[in-house]
């Protein structure tokens, strides 16, 4: 150690000398003594006076750089990301921005946030030590929360419908349960199964014949599918089965006879309401025009086409 000029006036008490930093050359974990010799402290002046002098001594130890995150994964939702990770060696804690910003210094080892659908995120991880004062270097990420698929929901307002192309019978079907997660559904394409087709949540069609298949009635198979409104598009499909017998067969036993007259009879006067049966099948069944209401215009359609069969 050179000679300090420790002379000030009124210098007196316990002196501290120097701080001591020292540059590790081993291996991390590797301790060592330390051991400092003060050969002799004067006062200066004339003449010099000899001053005590002892050292601190003791044991330091080897501590690696804190070492940056590791295993940086994520999952996400409509509205969220979820990043995980593992904390690297050395590290107190992990600083975490998000798009260069600084949110927090995190000693769980994840960070979820709530964002806009279809957004875009980077995260920027490093670790700290303490200790040393010092950081790991970054770990970054970016994140885009997907386009999730949109579900189509299809349903038949009347469980039991008649070839309406002679005697006016509207099958109507309803799509607006149908949704999109993390947005709005564009467009809704059916498929009636008769070969024809149309658009719209709520939509009417007109079945100009039914499937007998000796023994009874096979149902339309209808699809319904439902396309979302980001690009590139997605889409969902599903299938109902719609029940279509002949004008005037209340049963849907392919014939018009008095067991229809009978149900019809008990059910005359009755309405759904709402464009619904629920619970009243023989309801649904004697409304042959699908106007919800058993009355007048019903007995027409059955008196007029008593006794004809499917076959």
């Amino acid at each position: 150690m050179v000679a300090m000029d420790y002379s000030d006036a009124g210098l007196s008490g316990d002196v501290k000398l120097a701080d001591l930093v020292l540059e590790a050359a081993g291996s991390a974990d590797e301790t060592s003594n330390l051991d400092l010799i003060i050969n002799e402290l004067k006062e200066a002046g004339t003449p010099e006076t000899v001053i005590p002098a002892v050292t601190d001594n003791g044991t330091f130890g080897i501590i690696n750089p804190p070492e940056p995150p590791t295993s940086l994964s994520n999952t996400t939702g409509c509205h969220w990301i979820n990043w995980t990770w593992a904390v690297g060696s050395n590290s107190d804690f992990v600083e975490v921005k998000i798009n260069g910003a600084w949110v927090e210094n995190c000693t769980n080892q994840y960070y979820n946030c709530t964002y806009q659908p279809h957004a875009t995120q980077t995260i920027n991880l490093r670790g700290y030590n303490s200790s040393l004062n010092k950081y790991s270097p970054h770990l970054n990420q970016t994140t885009t929360i997907p386009d999730h698929v949109p579900v189509a929901i299809a349903r038949s307002v009347h469980r039991h419908n008649n070839v309406g192309s002679t005697y006016l019978c509207k099958s109507i079907f309803n799509a607006s349960a149908s949704y999109d997660p993390d947005d709005s559904i564009a467009n809704y394409q059916w498929n009636f199964g008769d070969k024809t087709s149309g658009t719209g949540a709520l939509v009417e069609h007109i079945y100009s014949s039914c499937n007998w298949n000796g023994t009874g009635y096979d149902p339309f198979i209808v699809g319904l599918t439902v396309t979302d409104d980001l690009d590139p598009l997605i889409n969902d499909t599903t299938i109902l089965s719609v029940n279509v017998y002949i004008a005037g067969d209340v049963n849907g036993d392919g014939r018009v006879n008095i067991a229809d007259g009978t149900i019809f009879g008990l059910q005359f006067g009755t309405n759904c309401g709402d464009y619904c049966w629920g619970e009243n099948d023989d309801g649904d069944q004697a409304d042959l025009n699908n106007d919800c209401r058993v009355n007048i215009g019903d007995a027409m359609i059955l008196g007029t086409n008593w006794g004809y069969t499917a076959w």
